[in-house]
C-alpha cells in the first residue's frame, strides 16, 4: 500500500474518482498520474499560474512521491 498522510488522503478523496482504489494500490504511479492530471486540469489560472489549490496539490504530489519512491530511483539530474 502507498504511504499517505491524512492530509494527502483527504485531498485525494475530495478530488479524485476512485480514490479508495488508488490508495490501496501497490504502485505509486496509480496515484501520481491521476493527481498530475488533476493539477493540469484544475490547478492553474487563465494565465497558467498555479492557483492556491494547485500549489496544495503539487505539494501533496511531491510528498507522495518522496515518501514512496526509493531514493536510489530518484534521478536528481532531471529535477
Amino acid at each position: 500500500m502507498i504511504k499517505l498522510g491524512e492530509k494527502e488522503k483527504e485531498f485525494l478523496f475530495r478530488n479524485l474518482e476512485r480514490a479508495d482504489d488508488l490508495i490501496l494500490s501497490e504502485n505509486v504511479n496509480d496515484v501520481l498520474l491521476p493527481l498530475d492530471e488533476w493539477i493540469a486540469m484544475n490547478g492553474f489560472d487563465e494565465d497558467y499560474n498555479l492557483t492556491d489549490e494547485g500549489r496544495t496539490a503539487q505539494r501533496i504530489y511531491d510528498r507522495i512521491y518522496e515518501n514512496n519512491v526509493p531514493e536510489k530511483e530518484i534521478n536528481y539530474q532531471t529535477l
